[in-house]
């Protein structure tokens, strides 16, 4: 569609108004180049919108203005001057309780009550459930800063409460309205250009007397820029850059679910002023829009690539099928996982094992007397390595079972390269001696289709030296060198395509938590935390909530916290689906991922407890899994 199907016409010049005056002004974007809607009025029981652009002018600001009736029938009305909202981080305050000092001061070192580059107001409250809230704002240009949050004040007691949920840490609140029993929070970024784009909308709730604040993965506000809220006719209405949005009661207990949305954009037409889209609509419209593609960039760059960085952040899913679209792929199909590999043992044997999501059967691939420390996966070709006694063992997916190749280890003495090395370790941790022996850390196929394996000696500080050796005719040669911090594992090269399984020992339970539920087609909505345990030390939680063909579902972790990798060493897992807690773990759970309807639990070691679980009963698919791994 052109963009004059989706940008309004603004009928009213406007002029005057300053930067932080209008909660909607963009810094990145001119917004004559989107569907925006600067304000929100409830007049004579109609919802009134002002859509842009707005011109300025010596007259004054106006915009096309329209109202909706209780029937849901949109109608221009006689144009009239935007509702001036000054930005929260300039209004006055709404509430000015004492600052959570013993907070601010564990979390902020920089923070200091006389330190007046530190700044906390309130300037946006609601009302609702027997409290009174507020958000906090901050500027944050020019050396100043602050930190994001939300106050709960009891009407009742008068006690006072502050939140500090993750994502609005580093964010201004610059709109509250409470409905439905929630806490909506428009967010801002305040800064030299005045008024900057947030992270939209975000749904607090609370459970177990803790806030969480998070946006839904799929639905939502297009827009990430929120200019008003409003509360009108058993609905909240929400404006933004790219449109206007409904919220409704859907009638279901579940947080995550119990909202609709209903999205719109102005479009120009008297007959027709608003039009209801989806979200996906309005983003491809707009990178199709040659007005956009062509708009001269500024001090933030050029405007399609700004729209297309928010976009791709906050709406990840419509972003990945519209470049697979402009590449001429089929949109819906996600980056794949072909399945899972795994070895668990048998009677007097270990099966190395494939299973398939897409059909829920498991194939056996090979047999042997002892199970390999660790399994690698390449995918191209779709390839599993893995080694025992002294042998690299490697059986592609598409030929037929117990297809077994085999290849001998480089020689894992390390003296026998020691010379000729470029990068090594200093001699003082590794006297030249012959029990110093290379470890396989991973294996898989190069770009160029020929084997390689990496093999590495530890250091005591856990860091790695490690060396690409690639099978060259009936031979190894080392093609490659490098020293790998603690904390990049596996320490890989670029040339080498694959994966390895998770090896717990040796990760010394650092490695926790798959990026994988992140990009799962299922996932809802997903909260990392850090509460503090009963002896004020904080711990880490993490909150993953799925919703399977109708069936919901949530997990939730809690472990130890690490400043620099966040969860680890994971001691309890919960698995709620529709409402009912069906599985929990207290078992040491170092690993958890998951694919479309199934979740990995891995245990910290390789002692045969994983559990592969369908999201959609919470029942073990697979149990007493040991060595694990994804084949994308």
């Amino acid at each position: 569609m052109r963009p004059d199907r989706l940008l309004p016409i603004c009928v009213v010049a406007c002029v005057g108004l300053p930067d932080q005056a209008i909660a909607g002004w963009s810094c990145g974007i001119d917004e004559s180049l989107l569907p925006q809607v600067y304000a929100l009025e409830v007049i004579d029981d109609r919802l009134m919108a002002y859509v842009g652009p707005i011109e300025r002018s010596e007259d004054g600001a106006g915009a096309t203005v329209v109202s909706v009736d209780a029937q849901g029938n949109w109608t221009v009305q006689p144009r009239s001057e935007v509702p001036i909202r000054t930005a929260s981080v300039y209004a006055d305050a709404c509430m000015d309780p004492p600052p959570d000092e013993e907070w601010l001061r564990a979390n902020q070192p920089w923070w200091d009550p006389e330190n007046h580059y530190f700044q906390q107001k309130i300037g946006v409250c609601a009302t609702g459930g027997g409290k009174r809230w507020g958000g906090i704002s901050f500027y944050g240009g020019e050396g100043y800063g602050g930190v994001g949050g939300i106050v709960e004040e009891d009407i009742e007691t008068g006690s006072i409460r502050y939140y500090r949920p993750l994502k609005l840490l580093d964010r201004s609140t610059s709109h509250l309205a409470y409905f439905g029993d929630n806490l909506w929070i428009g967010t801002a970024w305040y800064g030299e250009c005045g008024t900057g784009v947030g992270v939209g909308v975000l749904s607090a709730f609370f459970d177990n007397d803790e806030m969480y604040a998070d946006w839904t993965l799929g639905a939502g506000t297009c827009g990430f820029q929120v200019s008003d809220m409003v509360v009108h006719s058993d609905a909240l209405w929400i404006a933004t850059e790219l449109g206007l949005s409904k919220v409704s009661l859907s009638g279901s207990r579940y947080h995550y679910k119990k909202f609709a949305w209903t999205n719109y954009v102005p479009t120009g037409d008297a007959e027709n002023p608003m039009r209801e889209v989806t979200c996906d609509e309005v983003y491809e419209e707009l990178f199709e829009s040659e007005e956009l593609a062509n708009a001269p960039a500024n001090d933030d760059g050029a405007p399609y690539a700004v729209l297309w960085g928010r976009v791709s952040e906050l709406r990840p899913n419509f972003a990945w099928q519209y470049v697979r679209k402009l590449n001429g792929l089929d949109p819906t199909d996600r980056a794949r996982v072909a399945g899972l590999a795994f070895t668990k043992r048998g009677s007097g044997d270990c099966g190395v094992f494939f299973f398939d999501p897409a059909t829920g059967q498991t194939r056996s691939l090979a047999h042997a007397p002892e199970c390999p420390d660790r399994l690698f996966v390449s995918t191209a070709p779709e390839t599993i390595y893995f080694v025992l006694e002294k042998e690299l063992h490697f059986v592609h997916l598409s030929e037929s079972v117990g297809e077994i190749h085999r290849l001998p280890l480089p020689d894992d003495n390390f003296e026998t390269y020691r010379a000729s090395l470029a990068v090594k370790p200093n001699d003082q941790y590794f006297p030249s001696r012959e029990s110093n022996r290379l470890l396989p850390t991973l294996a898989g196929t190069l770009n160029d289709g020929r084997i390689a394996i990496v093999m590495g000696i530890d250091m005591p500080a856990d860091d790695q030296y490690s060396y690409l050796f690639v099978r060259n005719d009936d031979h190894w040669d080392i093609e490659d060198q490098k020293w790998c911090h603690r904390f990049e594992f596996p320490c890989t090269f670029e040339t080498l395509d694959s994966d390895v399984s998770y090896y717990w020992e040796m990760q010394n339970g650092r490695s926790v938590w798959s990026q994988s539920p992140e990009h799962n087609d299922f996932l809802k909505f997903v909260e990392s935390r850090s509460p503090l345990n009963e002896f004020g030390h904080p711990m880490a939680e993490k909150e993953l909530r799925f919703d399977v063909d109708g069936i919901s579902s949530s997990v939730v972790a809690r472990g130890n916290y690490g400043q620099d990798t966040g969860l680890i060493g994971t001691y309890s897992m919960r698995i709620v689906v529709d409402g009912e807690e069906l599985r929990s773990f207290s078992v040491a759970t170092c690993g958890a991922s998951s694919f479309g309807r199934y979740l990995l639990v891995h245990p910290c070691s390789s002692s045969g407890n994983g559990h592969l679980i369908n999201l959609e009963s919470g029942e073990t698919r697979i149990d007493s899994l040991m060595q694990v791994v994804w084949v994308n």
